[in-house]
């Protein structure tokens, strides 16, 4: 599927080519085959089913081909969107490059979407299929999914990874392992092979959610501009804690694994004791955390060397950096929600955005075009250049309206920002969306179908907190919220996880916003 795109002042791609993202893997295949490719995290265990894996490139190859296999012999299209609601687990890689090798279009949500937002994303893509595991944590991914799935007429199949597979689900470990999957026929498609959709991930906006899609050209681009700037080397180990359902979950992970060849090593956020003790067993000289835990859990507490860098994912642009020891140096990739990013070293002032054009590298800045922004006549940042959009994703919705610019090719990020000199000041908070740890919703469509999930029981308000942003007051109506479907970032943790005022309470882990 190529999207038809609007006119822009600078959507050049030129440096990505016709490359897609299963030759980039094929060609590691071929050339480090032996070299690690993916790791899961030591305590896997503790919050998934399985031990934790290693695969080279070599056999991440023969494992996407597997499971490219089994997805083109469940009947799927070409262009069919198979949605992904996984940890941040070795298999989360394999599904999201089977897809794209076998010629379909990865959705990835986030881990703590529930019954609501997952019908939504189903419904609003056309999905054929969903991926998931049985459990992460206390809570049954599989079930959930499925439950989303019934009340979607296009959706055929319905697989899991893991122990006990519900009924209707298909056990993925089980499919795999079958060898009578036909083999995969070569993929001829038109046009540019690198301008084909490859991922759309969900943004929201001040109208509602909204689907983002982009090519394999768009993520070759944000990789490599995260590649660049915290200048990751083929034989370095990265360690992140970001899972593959975001733009900058992709970018920072395994599109930079991709493109370096670097090794991959997949932890989670709740145990900082692992994710140190994983550092200093792996040799990792990068490592990728949330803003922040990045600044919670303080660079004193992370082994260097042989880490070498840290990248901080922030969420909000005029977020305050905490302090980095010396030697140790940080890059701050700051995301426009879906719609684009800068990855810049500390040196960035806080809260602005270069006017105009930006170059991939600051320290090149004459050199190959990354971004182009500008401002609205009603103050909103717009974005264009090869990090914006593919487009607009088919089955057009009141709501996507939000998400696209008004000419040019020029896409609204939804902060109001001023000029001054050659840059913009950010005005802090994005125009009608809320963030609950690393959960953005539209405030006024998520408050409004929370009143009438509670019937007028209480008036839900969001509460400015220090740590995730904001938080729901509704009451003691969790368990209500929950049982309507409502993500874990409005709910807490899973259906055993006490929530007073909008606030988890849970002895087990944080609240799922915070490290989905």
């Amino acid at each position: 599927m190529i999207l038809e795109q609007r006119p822009s002042s600078g959507n050049d791609t030129a440096f990505a080519g016709r490359a897609t993202i299963d030759q980039i893997l094929r060609r590691l295949a071929a050339t480090k085959g032996d070299q690690l490719a993916l790791a899961d995290a030591p305590d896997r265990s503790v919050f998934t089913d399985g031990p934790p894996r290693r695969l080279t490139w070599a056999e991440l190859n023969a494992e996407t081909e597997k499971f490219a296999r089994c997805l083109a012999g469940f009947g799927l299209q070409g262009d069919s969107v198979v949605v992904l609601q996984l940890p941040n687990t070795v298999e989360s890689i394999i599904a999201f490059l089977s897809i794209i090798r076998a010629g379909m279009i990865a959705a990835p949500v986030p881990l703590a979407w529930r019954r609501r937002e997952l019908s939504w994303a189903m419904q609003r893509t056309a999905a054929a299929a969903a991926v998931t595991v049985v459990r992460s944590g206390p809570v049954a991914h599989a079930g959930v999914v499925s439950r989303a799935a019934a009340e979607n007429f296009d959706m055929r199949f319905v697989c899991a990874f893991g122990e006990d597979v519900p009924d209707g689900v298909l056990a993925l470990h089980e499919a795999m392992e079958d060898d009578s999957w036909p083999e995969l026929t070569p993929d001829a498609r038109d046009g540019n092979p690198g301008d084909h959709i490859a991922v759309v991930t969900f943004d929201a906006t001040s109208a509602g959610f909204v689907p983002v899609p982009r090519s394999h050209n768009t993520l070759i681009v944000a990789g490599m501009a995260h590649l660049v700037e915290a200048r990751i080397e083929g034989e370095d180990a990265i360690v992140t804690t970001l899972p593959a359902s975001s733009l900058a979950g992709l970018a920072t992970g395994v599109m930079t694994a991709l493109l370096s060849g670097a090794g991959l090593y997949l932890h989670q956020t709740f145990n900082g004791q692992a994710l140190s003790g994983a550092i200093a067993a792996t040799g990792a000289a990068h490592v990728v955390l949330p803003g922040l835990v990045a600044d919670a859990l303080g660079s004193s507490r992370l082994p260097h060397p042989p880490l070498r860098g840290i990248t901080a994912v922030r969420r909000d642009p005029c977020e305050v950096p905490g302090t980095t020891l010396a030697g140790l140096s940080r890059t701050e990739f700051i995301s426009f929600g879906e719609i684009g990013f800068l990855s810049r070293r500390r040196d960035h002032p806080i809260g602005t955005l270069l006017a105009g054009r930006i170059p991939v590298s600051k320290a090149a800045p004459n050199g190959m075009l990354l971004a182009e922004t500008r401002l609205r006549e009603d103050g909103v940042l717009e974005i264009s250049g090869p990090i914006a959009p593919d487009g607009e994703f088919p089955g057009r919705k009141p709501e996507d309206a939000a998400l696209m610019g008004e000419t040019e090719g020029f896409y609204p990020m939804g902060w109001s920002a001023q000029p001054r000199n050659e840059c913009f000041a950010i005005t802090p908070g994005r125009r009608g969306v809320t963030s609950i740890g690393g959960i953005s919703l539209p405030t006024r469509s998520t408050l409004e179908a929370i009143r009438e999930a509670l019937d007028g029981a209480a008036d839900p308000k969001f509460i400015a907190d220090g740590m995730f942003g904001s938080r729901l007051w509704a009451g003691k109506h969790a368990v209500r919220l929950r049982e309507a479907g409502f993500t874990a970032a409005l709910t807490g943790l899973g259906d055993d996880a006490p929530v007073q005022h909008g606030k988890a309470e849970t002895t087990k882990s944080p609240p799922a916003a915070a490290v989905a």
